[in-house]
This record gives structure tokens, sequence and C-alpha cells, in this order.
């Protein structure tokens, strides 16, 4: 019954009749759109809240100051001090007491060691 009167109208009444409907569809379209973002924004404030209510409580005592490093230009002693170190951690990792490794090569890394004054 329905198509018997759209095809009786004018093309302008049925040109109006379709820009309806579109707009009609489009609306619905980005309203579900609109409901979907606000769930999805109202899960990230919940989710948000109950996590910073939990991280409150268990807030940790700030870490102290770390202490100012004295700037030493004794390269021989550094060099030895990490290789002690490498070899204790590789000891610690693997068992074996006196582990043997060979230092390559060194390069400085790039730091802002240009930036602390020596006072000598």
């Amino acid at each position: 019954m329905l198509t018997h009167t759209l095809l009786a109208m004018p093309f302008a009444e049925r040109a109006g009749y379709a820009a309806r409907m579109a707009l009609i569809g489009i609306l619905a379209v980005f309203g579900v759109l609109a409901v979907l973002w606000g769930s999805l924004a109202l899960f990230r404030f919940l989710l948000e809240y109950f996590t910073n209510k939990k991280t409150a409580k268990t807030v940790e005592a700030p870490a102290p100051a770390p202490l100012p490093v004295a700037v030493d230009n004794n390269d021989d002693a550094l060099i030895a001090v990490i290789s002690a170190a490498v070899a204790a951690t590789i000891a610690g990792e693997s068992g074996v007491e006196n582990p043997s490794f060979r230092v390559v090569s060194f390069r400085r890394a790039a730091v802002a060691s240009e930036s602390i004054s020596h006072n000598n």
C-alpha cells in the first residue's frame, strides 16, 4: 500500500521523504555512536577512580634525595670497579666462582659531565 502511495507522489515530495529517511538513519547511527562513546568514557572514569583509590592506600614514602657524586678523574680505578662488578654479577648468575671474561674496549658514554664543576 505504501509503495502505491509513494508512486502517486510527485518527485519533490518523494525527494523530501527520502531526505527525511536519510536524516533519521544518520541520526540513529550517530546516536548509537554517542551512547557507545559515553559508556566507554564512563568505564574509563570508573576504572581510573577505583584504580587510584587502591593505589592511594598503598602510597610509598618518597625516595630519599640522591647523594652528590664525587667526580674523580682516575679512570683506571673506575675500570677496575666496573670490571669487579661485572665479574660478581656473572659469578652470581652462573654459579661459577671465578668467571673469566675479557674487556675488549672502553668508550665514554655521552653524559652531562661538562656541566659538573670541578673544584680542585
